[in-house]
């Protein structure tokens, strides 16, 4: 009805992730440097008078946004290293539906843009990539990897693997974290290895 989905109605916590949704939508269309809080007040249907008191700079605005899609939840924690890289895949799987999806993954790979939210952005990957680490952290700690084991390593040839999957389509995480711990537990890269170029 009208009253439940009209941004005129709506109050508090309501308003602000109707609004802050479509900022979303405004990032993954136009980019973060051309984001508007002039467009945003449009497409959202709520006086920029609104947007300006709670977000008085298209960067807070970004930055608010942003979190709504950053990945509150801890890192996978189910007390096996296996089950927690298919809970990581299945996070992934859901969160790759999201319409910033794709340029969240631009910026991952390609390198994120310039900009007042630049550093933002980058401390977000920053803090995505030490949340990740911990699942290979947890996982020494209980003997599942060596204590040589170069979890960095580990967590990066993980994640490269997981996200090339999920673009590729890949839709079985119990085949893909059997696939990576095979290889990983037939010789573990330890801590004296050095990649080759």
């Amino acid at each position: 009805m009208e009253s439940d989905t009209s941004p005129k109605q709506m109050r508090g916590p309501g308003l602000v992730r109707h609004v802050l949704q479509i900022t979303l939508l405004e990032i993954a269309e136009a980019g973060l440097d051309r984001l508007s809080i002039e467009r945003v007040a449009t497409r959202s249907g709520v006086n920029k008078t609104t947007l300006y008191r709670r977000w008085p700079t298209p960067q807070r605005l970004a930055e608010a946004a942003l979190d709504l899609v950053a990945d509150a939840a801890p890192p996978p924690d189910t007390g096996s290293l296996r089950e927690d890289l298919v809970q990581y895949l299945l996070r992934l799987h859901d969160a790759s539906n999201h319409p910033l999806a794709p340029a969240l993954l631009r910026w991952r790979l390609g390198g994120v843009p310039e900009g007042e939210a630049q550093a933002d952005l980058q401390k977000r990957f920053a803090r995505a990539d030490d949340e990740t680490l911990v699942m290979f952290q947890r996982a020494r700690d209980r003997g599942e990897l060596a204590q040589t084991a170069n979890l960095q390593f580990l967590r990066d040839a993980f994640v490269g693997m997981a996200h090339y999957l999920e673009v590729a389509g890949a839709a079985e995480p119990q085949r893909i974290a059997d696939l990576f711990l095979s290889g990983a537990m037939s010789r573990t890269p330890t801590t004296q290895d050095t990649p080759q170029g």
